[in-house]
């Protein structure tokens, strides 16, 4: 990292950091109310809590969730602290994951009325599990690098090896446990998710121990 190029990396490691916070403060935020909202659907519907043109208000949310989610991704790539094996290679595996993930966000718009589980809803279904499985995998690949990177210290040094291991402890059991399980694992994903951005806010130049 250059002197020139140092400081824009920087700075937008804190601007992406500030986004993360964002969507993991929006992410818990949807899945609560998805818990309390009163259901306009049956739940053998797709889009059960919610009727369609709500469905496909909360799923463009999750999209831009994700986008966001990615950039933080991206400022980790740019930081000294991805650069120890395996950390390079486990963000980009999350990366095609999470853009995987967003893709899903929006097919789930069409399939909103179906019935599930179905034929129609299937090939979603397989598009979810594999990217989730990615998005897990390369988070952990890229705790492990950020943990032998030493870059970070204390509770930064571990957040990005937690979160993708929350995905396989947390999220994904939650999911399978049935509707209420799964929003209640996502909301704990999403304040891993918070502390990753608040690690990249925190971020400092280069030579200065973080």
């Amino acid at each position: 990292m250059t002197a020139i190029t140092a400081p824009r990396t920087l700075s937008f490691s804190r601007v992406a950091g500030g986004l993360v916070i964002v969507a993991a403060a929006t992410g818990i935020a949807g899945a609560i109310a998805l818990l309390v909202v009163p259901p306009a659907v049956p739940p053998d519907i797709f889009s059960y809590p919610l009727e369609g043109s709500a469905y496909a208000v909360v799923q463009a949310s999750f999209f831009v969730n994700h986008v966001l989610l990615g950039l933080g991704l991206v400022a980790l790539l740019m930081l000294p602290v991805s650069r120890a094996r395996p950390g390079h290679a486990g963000l980009w595996i999350a990366l095609v994951g999470m853009a995987v993930l967003a893709v899903c966000e929006l097919w789930a718009i069409g399939v909103a009325d179906a019935a599930y589980p179905s034929p129609e809803t299937a090939p979603l279904d397989i598009g979810y599990g594999v990217s989730s499985i990615a998005l897990g995998v390369g988070l952990v690949l890229a705790g492990i690098g950020v943990a032998r990177s030493r870059e970070w210290s204390g509770w930064r040094r571990w957040i990005v090896l937690v979160a993708g291991v929350m995905l396989f402890v947390v999220v994904l059991p939650g999911l399978l446990a049935g509707f209420v399980g799964g929003r209640i694992g996502l909301a704990l994903w999403m304040v891993a998710w918070g502390l990753i951005g608040v690690a990249l806010v925190t971020e400092r130049p280069p030579g200065r121990p973080a």
